[in-house]
């Protein structure tokens, strides 16, 4: 299924520039089962403050894992950036992202998990009552990098 996926974006890239409103991802779904919970769509910002870089490019499809036993989720994004994320590309391009994020609440109502990365806080909360997600980068002086900035915050939902 990945391989295809891939294969499918490879083609789209080859056909010329690509527009947010062509492409499509899988709808949003938040599934739990047997003390896993599966999360999949794609990322929208709804908040940023400080920075108008994109972190994550506006085409995205994103696949969230959690496993309680283990006390993790990994998440899975390809990201597709366009002159829409950052008009200075002179052309498109494919990327990947793998995360692992150590959870820190598991309830009935949800689960919250945390990256905690040199530079930054990212952070993923999935309301299973509400069936919604969210996630959350904040930059972090915390761990040696004095060159972050902590008001730089943004927040997507999960689509």
């Amino acid at each position: 299924m990945n391989i295809l996926c891939l294969f499918v974006a490879a083609i789209m890239l080859l056909t010329g520039p690509i527009q947010a409103e062509e492409v499509s991802t899988l709808p949003k779904s938040i599934e739990s089962v047997n003390g896993s919970v599966e999360v999949s769509g794609q990322w929208v910002v709804t908040s940023r403050l400080n920075s108008t870089a994109p972190l994550l490019a506006q085409l995205n499809a994103v696949k969230i894992v959690c496993h309680q036993a283990q006390g993790i989720c990994h998440e899975a994004v390809a990201a597709l950036y366009t002159k829409e994320d950052a008009p200075q590309l002179r052309r498109q391009f494919l990327n990947a992202l793998f995360s692992e994020y150590k959870i820190t609440r598991w309830d009935s109502s949800g689960i919250t998990a945390i990256s905690a990365k040199p530079v930054a806080d990212v952070e993923i909360q999935i309301d299973l009552k509400a069936g919604t997600a969210r996630r959350r980068h904040q930059e972090t002086k915390s761990r040696g990098n004095q060159t972050a900035n902590p008001g730089l915050i943004v927040v997507w939902e999960l689509k």
